[in-house]
């Protein structure tokens, strides 16, 4: 691989790393913050009942496979724990094996895109990236096989 050719590679591989970065970032900040209800509060030696009684929030249930009608970090969750389970349950796992996992959790395979595992040199790629477009938003995951950090 020529230095130029190499030193583009670089660079877009970093721009899509940042690019998913970016992507998870928004995607947490857009979930907002949960509130429940408030039990009003009265000065001391004022005996008046609270104006209202708290109420026990309902625990949410995490979703275990893609819903298109559910909110976007919702379903990011879902992309990331289909990850980890896949670099868990799987020795080396390949970017085939991460999309086929993705697919098998409910997610458009054509809306997947993956880079390779080997390089053109026929080496090992240094990291393997997966990506689906979900909602106009594009889920980013980064798998390096060398220390299995996802």
């Amino acid at each position: 691989m020529t230095p130029r050719r190499r030193a583009l590679t670089l660079t877009i591989l970093a721009l899509v790393v940042a690019l998913g970065a970016g992507a998870a970032i928004i995607i947490l900040n857009t979930n907002g913050s949960s509130s429940g209800n408030a039990t009003a509060t009265h000065p001391a030696g004022d005996q008046a009942a609270p104006t209202s009684t708290p109420t026990p929030a309902a625990t949410p249930v995490p979703l275990t496979r893609f819903d298109p009608t559910a909110p976007t970090a919702e379903n990011f969750a879902v992309f990331n724990s289909t990850a980890a389970a896949t670099i868990a349950a799987t020795p080396n796992p390949g970017g085939r094996s991460f999309i086929a996992a993705l697919a098998a959790a409910g997610f458009d395979t054509s809306q997947m895109q993956l880079t390779a595992d080997r390089t053109s040199a026929n080496l090992d790629a240094p990291s393997i990236l997966f990506s689906t477009k979900v909602a106009g938003r594009c889920f980013i995951g980064q798998f390096t096989p060398s220390t299995r950090e996802y």
